[in-house]
């Protein structure tokens, strides 16, 4: 009786170990690149959640824990939000003071921009700002933005991963559009 060896050739092993390297080499790239454009949209979605977020508290008159006074107010001034180009971060605040700033309201939820992914502009009416600010008032959600500002743009980027996308709001809808 012939007993036949049953195991790999090295041409084999070698065969297996090319075909891996080759996957592991094109596999990589694409891996990377979902994850950089599942983290911008992220980034994105959670932006357009916040200005809805800032909006339906408005409308439902949503009161607040004012740390100065120790009891829950009503914001005199809504619900805002700043977006600052410089700092990569976005503030939802309830507006206390009704001055229409982010100053030493509370602090309702910030957004970080990760890196990679940044605030490329904001427009006013099409004149580039470092900085905006708007806010819906309470009761029905009335849009206040800057003086005579009938609408923003942010402009979302995402270089490494190759993706732009722009964030509409206008103040007479009150209402968010993704670009």
């Amino acid at each position: 009786m012939s007993s036949k060896n049953k195991a790999f050739t090295l041409v084999e092993l070698l065969m297996v170990i090319a075909i891996t390297g080759l996957l592991v080499t094109f596999g990589v790239p694409v891996y990377n690149q979902t994850q950089r454009r599942a983290e911008f949209n992220n980034v994105v979605s959670n932006l357009v959640s916040m200005i809805n977020q800032a909006r339906n508290r408005a409308f439902a008159g949503e009161q607040v824990f004012d740390l100065g006074q120790n009891i829950e107010v009503a914001p005199a001034g809504g619900y805002g939000l700043e977006v600052d180009s410089s700092s990569e971060r976005v503030v939802l605040f309830a507006d206390l003071t009704d001055n229409s700033s982010f100053d030493k309201d509370v602090i309702v939820e910030e957004l970080m921009f990760p890196g990679g992914t940044e605030i490329k502009e904001i427009k006013e009416d099409a004149v580039v700002v470092n900085k905006t600010v708007f806010s819906f008032l309470l009761p029905m959600a009335k849009m206040r933005m800057n003086s005579g500002v009938s609408q923003v743009e942010i402009v979302i980027d995402s270089p490494s991963a190759s993706l732009t996308k722009t964030i509409t709001i206008e103040k007479i809808k009150g209402f968010v559009e993704m670009n």
